[in-house]
This record gives structure tokens, sequence and C-alpha cells, in this order.
């Protein structure tokens, strides 16, 4: 009897942790399975993710010959600035750069663009730069003058810094061929940043797969559609940044030979462009506020998805995102908005989650309610900015859930999805619609029609800059409402849609667009399929 063969292909996005198993010798997609994803510790909900996809399955650790996992990891932790703390040492040159390190020292050396030895490295001075800040961070990143011409100086950094203090060590010239020393010294700064993030990952990855698979099967996708063997990927974190949108791309890619690609997950929207098959590539990409020599998927990401915040500000005008609420129509027990949503403020409702440990504050606010209103939130522990922060990390670190109307309850309402708790959608809805004069419908109809209005300007933003050079932006600032032209646009790629909401929150996009909406099977869960397929293939 021949063994079986298995891949595995899982996805961490920003609400939910995907997973899919495919029969690798018929071809054949057995199950699949979807979880909120932890991301106090990303590995727990691979974990259960996991758990779920092969349960009753049977299957043994040598029959999964492969496991692609693409995740977000880099992206959030760059986004919301967490990351080591880093010293970094300027080799040839005295340039201030502003970067996020926690100190850094310039040092006699450097080469020029021939790759001539313009100084002797000053070793001294990089011994006692170490010694100042051994004990202090918790990495290394070295830059050196034309190091793309000749990284010697880079190379005998890096081993003193291991022999003083042994801590991670990142140069510019592991990444970087190309010149830029802003650039090189920005991408050596945060690998070295994301090293012990990438670090604790890669152990709660190990605990969590070894389970049910060897661990050297594990491929992590980076942000130009390859992956990174396990051992190989804390080295190279900062490879991994886009590694979601890299694995959307790809999935969109066995689906047609030229389109734009659309990932909508809860929290944000991915636009990405495929041209005969392949995604397109940026060999430098600006992560955060920083240029850099990354290269990744060439993308265009909006603060746009199934789970964005609704609400009304104060001049009664309808916003959407984007912030990331859990949709009414999926939360039981919960108060009916009726007794805390209001038009313009207080229309999130925030509950306590325990998996991990809250400050006593945060405990005593919640002991004799399950659920807060922000006002009663702010009544307890005061209201400041402080506080404001304090909610927001909170929300990151998984200690608390906010709930809201968002465009799932929006398609709940007008019957496109199926939810259990449709009447929590329908209360908070009436209280919107009636601030605008309108009906419940025609609000769920004008929150949709805003949403796809939204996906289109970002796809045509996206095409003009990719085709031009230039943004829409800067030839008519509004051409929706140009005074003297009627301005159209269309597509002559189809739309291949990924994520759950796709389906739905597509369709009137590529009409409007004058093109074909792709919805392949398994679209719900692409980035996993696609990081599954980039590793078979590649």
């Amino acid at each position: 009897m021949s063994k079986k063969s298995y891949g595995i292909g899982i996805d961490t996005g920003g609400t939910f942790t995907d997973s899919i198993l495919k029969n690798l010798k018929s071809g054949e997609v057995e199950s699949f399975a979807k979880v909120p994803t932890t991301h106090f510790d990303l590995g727990k909900g691979i974990e259960a993710c996991l758990e779920v996809l092969l349960k009753d399955k049977n299957i043994q650790k040598e029959e999964i010959e492969v496991i692609g996992v693409s995740s977000t990891l880099a992206t959030n932790a760059v986004v919301e600035k967490k990351g080591g703390d880093t010293a970094l040492f300027i080799i040839g040159i005295e340039k201030h750069m502003e970067l996020p390190v926690a100190g850094f020292k310039f040092i006699e050396g450097g080469h020029d663009v021939f790759g001539n030895e313009v100084k002797p490295l000053n070793m001294e001075a990089l011994v006692d730069g170490i010694l100042f800040f051994k004990g202090r961070v918790d990495s290394y990143a070295v830059v050196s003058a034309m190091s793309f011409a000749n990284p010697s100086h880079e190379l005998v950094a890096k081993k003193a810094i291991i022999l003083v203090d042994d801590k991670p060590v990142y140069i510019s010239s592991d990444v970087s061929t190309a010149p830029g020393l802003e650039e090189r010294a920005a991408t050596a700064v945060l690998n070295a940043r994301l090293m012990p993030v990438m670090e604790n990952f890669i152990k709660g990855l190990k605990k969590s797969v070894e389970k049910y698979a060897d661990i050297k099967t594990l491929k992590i996708i980076d942000g130009e559609g390859g992956f990174l063997n396990f051992d190989e990927v804390v080295e190279r974190s900062v490879k991994t940044f886009g590694s979601g949108p890299a694995s959307t791309a790809y999935f969109g890619g066995l689906n047609s030979d030229n389109a734009i690609v659309c990932d909508i997950g809860g929290t944000t929207t991915d636009i990405l462009l495929v041209e005969n098959k392949k995604p397109v590539i940026d060999d430098t990409s600006k992560i955060g506020e920083l240029d850099t020599h990354v290269r990744t998927i060439r993308m265009k990401t909006i603060g746009l998805g199934g789970d964005s915040r609704i609400g009304l500000d104060f001049r009664k005008k309808l916003f959407i995102g984007p912030k990331r609420v859990e949709p009414l129509c999926f939360k039981d027990k919960i108060l009916s908005p009726d007794k805390w949503m209001e038009s313009f403020e207080n229309d999130l409702l925030f509950y306590l989650n325990l998996k991990e440990e809250a400050s006593l504050e945060i405990k005593k606010c919640f002991e004799k309610k399950e659920y807060l209103t922000i006002k009663d939130f702010y009544l307890n522990m005061g209201k400041n900015e402080k506080t404001k922060e304090q909610i927001q990390d909170f929300v990151n670190r998984g200690v608390l859930g906010v709930c809201g109307f968002t465009p799932t309850d929006a398609l709940c309402i007008l019957k496109k999805i199926k939810a259990p708790f449709e009447k929590n959608s329908l209360i908070a809805a009436s209280i919107l619609s009636k601030e605008l004069g309108i009906s419940v419908n025609e609000f769920c109809e004008k929150v949709l029609g805003i949403i796809e209005d939204k996906l289109v300007d970002s796809i045509v933003e996206f095409l003009t800059s990719h085709s031009s050079g230039k943004k829409i932006k800067e030839v008519f600032p509004d051409w929706r409402q140009n005074k003297y032209l009627k301005i159209e646009f269309g597509s002559k790629f189809p739309i291949i849609g990924a994520g759950a909401a796709s389906g739905h929150l597509l369709e009137g996009v590529a009409k409007k667009l004058n093109t074909k909406l792709i919805l392949p099977n398994f679209h719900e869960l692409g980035n996993a399929l696609g990081a599954l397929s980039i590793v078979i293939e590649k």
C-alpha cells in the first residue's frame, strides 16, 4: 500500500487564521479550518487551527510532506512599532537618520564606490560601542559606506559584536547589493528589530506544528512569493514583510494569466497585480515610514474590511473603518444595542477577553459586568489620552474585544449572508439609519455602495500609479466630481476575489469597472492555498 502524501497551507491574518489540507497525489482539498487569530500568541491560533483541520483524519506525521505558512507578523510588528531595542553602527560616514533605534554610534572606516578602503575600521571605537550597548539592547544593526561594493568592514563588525555580546546582528550587505546608505540602514535596522519578535513566533510555531509534522517540512512565505526554511527565517525576518499578500497574489496567478487580485479580510483589503501568471514585484518597498531595499509584492493596502467599524460623525456623515470591531450579528448575549448605542458617540461595546493576563484595574472594571460601553469604561478608568492608548493596547493584545456595526452586519440584514443574531444588527442599523432619515435597508445599501466606491477608487489609484508612475489625484483631485469631465474607468484585467467577504463586496466593484469577477474554489482560504502552492512549486 503506497504512503499517503499531504500538504498544509496556513495563513495568519488580522482576523482569522486559516488552514487547508491538500492530498498531493490527487490534488484534492480534503479539509479546511478557520479560527480567530490569537494576536498575543500566533502559535496558539495555529495550533487550534491545525487541531480542527486534522481532526478524525488519522494522518501520520511522515505523511505530511510540506507546510507553507504566510503571516502578517512582520507587517503588524512594523505598523504597531513592536520589536526589540536595536543599536545601530554606521561605519565610514557621519550621517544622522530618523530610524527606530535605541541608539547609534559612528565608526571610522568604509570604502569608496570601487570597493577600495577609505579608512581602516576603527576597532577600538567599535569595541567601546559594543561594550556601551551590551545589556541595553536586544539586537544590533550595521551599515558601512559603500558596503555594496565591499562588505568587509560590516563582516568584521559582525564578528566583533558576536564575540563581545551574544545578541542577534544584522548587516546591510546580507540583504542588499544596491547603493543607498539610508535605505540599507533602514533595512538592517528593521530586520534587527524584527529578529527577537520572529524568534518568539518561530518557537511558538515549532511547538504547534511538531505535534502533527516534522518541523523540517515547515516553510515561511516571504514577501516576493518565495519561501524561507524554518532554520533561516529569524536571520532574514524582514524578508517576510508582505508574506500574506504574496500568497494572495500567487493564488490569483493560479486562476488567471492577468488579473487584479483583491483580498478582503476582516481588517484590511490588499490590492495586487498579476501579469503573465506572475505577481508584479517591487525591488524596493516602503515599510511603515521607511524606504528599504526589501523586495516585495507590489501592493496597495487600505483599512477597509468585512469587520470595519461603521458610524456617523458629528456632521451625520457615514464613515467606514479603519478600525476593526466584532460584528453584532455574531455576538451572543450582548446588551441590546438600543441600551448603549448612540448615533455619534459611544457606538462601541467593550468586553473582557481573558486569554491574556489583564491589569488589576481592567479586572475591577469587569467584576460586575461582562460588557461595558466606552462611556462606562471611562467612568471607571478616567478619560484621558493615556486611557485611549491603553484601550488600543488592550485590544491589540487580546485583553479587550470591541463590538460594533460593520459591513458584515449590513450584509446580514440584506440577506446576503446568514448570521445567528441578526436582531442585534437590525437594532443598531435602525439607530444609525434614523439619523440619516432613511430606511434600514437603504442604510445598508448605502454602506455597501460606499465600500464599492472606496475599492474602485483604490484600484484606479493603484493601476494609474503602476502604469504611469503618477497618482490619479495629481491629475484629477476628485475625478468623480469633476466640473467639466465625466470620467469613467474600466479594467482590461478581471478581478479575482480572495477572502470570505470578497464574494459579496466585489460584485459591484467589477460592474463599476466594467470587468469580470472571478471567485475561484476556496477563495475564502486563498492565502492558505497560495502559501501551500508556493512551496509545492518552488
